[in-house]
């Protein structure tokens, strides 16, 4: 599809001033990885090609919140695992993109125990130099909670400390202003947007679709998953008529995630 007929596309010129193209993605390795979220570096070169090719241009997500252009896009990272520190440099430089890495302060140099695939490979998170590292090249980073848990599930108490002391330890360790964050496992209620924005948050992040609904503390991403090409990328962006099979494809692939949420729950976490 042509940067033309995209951004010209009626429903997406509709929804344009709701919506904003921000893609998610968790791991970036080549590695074998379990779980639907790995998209390998030589598959995000070829994405991030075909998304310049297509007229888009690459920004951070505090300029696309001030300026929603639809040839803009920012890219977001949850978890934040330890490769990225590796793999996001040669992007930086190639293609000029500014991502934003959400990270679960508990488990900076720490491996994800919290997620069921680490029963059968852990990865390594972002340890405190590696964030201080990808900050100084450019990296914005955000909160994920601290202990990755469902902030919909907490009590007043546990709900606040784990937003600011999240927020409280990246400002430390990048001596940067932490005004994003990505909710764990995309779960959210009221209380929890209240929450996010007392704590100082100007701009939250859902898993879901990005529609009308769109709120400074709810804000839709694009998910992008292992089964994603740089056609169906496209189809997302541009609101085709395959635009409710992917929106649903995704709605499936992020409940996987409720492997996760069992097995905190038999651990007794919330």
């Amino acid at each position: 599809m042509s940067s033309d007929n995209l951004f010209k596309n009626d429903s997406f010129m509709k929804e344009s001033s709701a919506c904003r193209n921000v893609l998610v993605f968790h791991k970036l390795t080549e590695s074998v990885s379990f779980g639907s979220t790995n998209y390998s570096p030589k598959r995000m070169c070829k994405l991030l090609e075909s998304l310049t090719d297509n007229g888009y241009q690459f920004v951070s997500v505090g300029e696309l919140m001030s300026n929603n252009d639809s040839s803009k896009i920012a890219i977001t990272f949850d978890d934040g695992y330890a490769h990225l520190a590796a793999a996001l440099p040669p992007l930086i430089d190639r293609f000029k993109i500014r991502p934003t890495i959400f990270v679960p302060t508990s488990y900076v140099g720490k491996s994800n125990s919290w997620d069921y695939s680490s029963f059968f490979k852990s990865e390594p998170h972002l340890s405190r130099q590696q964030i201080e590292y990808l900050s100084e090249i450019g990296v914005d980073f955000g909160s994920h909670g601290h202990r990755h848990l469902r902030l919909s599930t907490l009590d007043d108490k546990a709900l606040d400390s784990e937003l600011s002391e999240s927020k409280h330890i990246l400002e430390e360790i990048t001596g940067k202003a932490v005004e994003t964050m990505s909710f764990p496992f995309g779960k959210t209620n009221p209380k929890v947007l209240t929450a996010a924005t007392k704590a100082g948050f100007k701009f939250s992040f859902t898993m879901s679709f990005p529609d009308k609904s769109n709120r400074k503390t709810a804000l839709g991403r694009i998910p992008v998953y292992f089964f994603d090409s740089p056609d169906s990328v496209m189809q997302k962006l541009g609101r085709t008529g395959l635009y409710p099979f992917h929106k649903a494809l995704c709605r499936s692939a992020t409940a996987m995630s409720i492997g996760t949420i069992l097995l905190n729950k038999f651990l007794g976490r919330p």
